[in-house]
């Protein structure tokens, strides 16, 4: 009896000793555990759908973070709602060329990269899917807009512009649908009214014979 209950406590220990290197490979393995990560937070106004936790954070397509959580926050007072979306960008990620004794605040470095016009935006992975990840780059010229509450305040903010879908879908709405199909419906009219015109019947018989002849 003791020799098969030394058996069971051996194997209990084995498959607990089997279950600790497993989860080790799986959170030292993939480096997540040692990198060095930046926290952001973004604020959407519109909807963020197919943006979910764990969609990349690109800088000019190249992968440079994640997605960490995305939150709707409302102000009862104000009658309103933000999406604030946090993230993470690893700065192993990118390669500084210069003097790299000099210490870098990155408070003081992002606030010089967002008046450079550093911006995001929400970008589509996929329209099958319509999963959507960030895009970070350049736009200079495009307003400064912060909304940083007072949660956020371990948090970097950089600004957000509208998506290149939300701006089509703006200018979209501001068109008179009614108006142009008015429009083409003249169009159509006066294109239809001078094909059955006696003028133009008998300059295709005066064209018919000439070409006859």
């Amino acid at each position: 009896m003791a020799k098969q209950a030394n058996r069971k406590l051996i194997g209990g220990f084995v498959l607990v000793a089997v279950a600790i290197m497993a989860v080790s490979v799986v959170i030292f393995g993939s480096g997540q555990f040692f990198k060095k990560k930046q926290q952001y937070v973004l604020y959407f106004d519109g909807s963020v759908k197919g943006l979910n936790v764990g969609a990349p954070v690109l800088f000019r397509g190249v992968q440079v973070g994640t997605v960490t959580s995305v939150v709707i926050r409302s102000y009862l007072e104000e009658d309103k709602s933000t999406i604030p979306v946090f993230i993470v960008i690893y700065p192993d990620r990118f390669e500084l060329i210069g003097d790299k004794e000099k210490v870098i605040n990155m408070r003081e470095r992002a606030q010089k990269l967002i008046q450079m016009g550093l911006r995001a935006q929400l970008t589509s992975v996929s329209f099958i899917t319509g999963q959507l990840a960030i895009e970070l780059d350049y736009h200079p010229g495009t307003s400064v807009v912060l909304k940083k509450h007072n949660l956020d305040e371990d948090y970097i903010e950089i600004p957000t512009i509208p998506s290149t879908l939300a701006r089509l879908g703006k200018e979209l709405e501001k068109l008179d649908l009614k108006e142009i199909e008015a429009r083409i419906n003249s169009i159509l009219a006066s294109i239809d009214g001078l094909l059955k015109s006696a003028d133009i019947g008998a300059s295709l018989r005066e064209l018919r014979g000439l070409l006859q002849d």
